[in-house]
């Protein structure tokens, strides 16, 4: 009988200890998984992602600034082609996406100076420098703006410098022919914390740029 006793109470403690032990249906049990998927990156991310939700007061026109992209008026969404281009451009000169990641430092940057342009030149004299690059190449020309945020920017061919030997490929040639032509129709600009945004013919779109805070060009 004291046998008998001693072997109810323990399968009594025994199933007592296993309703604390969780099962796999349980919601702990899904915590993992959640976990990793709010941590996973877009694989685009280390080259088209920028943070545009900083604050602080407006910085002046006059810098450094980086290229995000072509953002809709409307819905905030970005053009889609700018990244594929900067992705184009990494696998095409860079020896491959996964290959070459961690390496890949190539700003689409524009660079206002607040010198005058020197030389004798009909399109940019008076006018201040400027420095912008693409995937084809860099333009070394001049632009102009007033504190009522009025601006223009020269591009003219002329102005390109094209390295020699190198191959095109299509998305890079179709975001330098818009980047170009944004440029060429700016009429205003606006600055908000460290964002540029600049404003062309285009009632759906405008040109985004953010503070380029390091490798800086020379």
């Amino acid at each position: 009988m004291v046998r008998n006793t001693a072997f109810l109470v323990l399968l009594m403690l025994v199933f007592s200890c296993s309703e604390d032990i969780s099962s796999p249906g349980e919601p702990e049990e899904m915590e993992g998984p959640a976990e990793v998927e709010e941590t996973t990156e877009d694989p685009a991310y280390p080259v088209c992602g920028f943070d545009l939700d900083q604050e602080g007061d407006p910085i002046p026109l006059i810098g450094n600034w980086e290229f995000v992209g072509f953002e809709h008026l409307e819905t905030g969404n970005f053009y889609p082609y700018t990244c594929t281009a900067r992705l184009a451009h990494l696998t095409h000169y860079q020896g491959g996406y996964d290959n070459r990641l961690d390496d890949y430092d190539f700003p689409l940057y524009l660079k206002l100076m607040d010198q005058e342009w020197a030389e004798e030149d009909e399109a940019c004299q008076g006018r201040f420098k400027l420095e912008t690059r693409t995937h084809l190449g860099v333009l070394h020309s001049c632009f102009s703006y007033d504190e009522q945020g009025a601006i223009g920017f020269e591009v003219g061919l002329p102005y390109w410098d094209f390295p020699e030997g190198g191959t095109i490929i299509f998305p890079e040639e179709s975001h330098h022919i818009d980047y170009s032509e944004g440029l060429e129709k700016a009429v205003s600009y606006e600055i908000e914390a460290n964002r540029l945004y600049v404003y062309y013919d285009s009632e759906d779109y405008r040109m985004v740029f953010i503070a380029l805070v390091k490798n800086e060009p020379s």
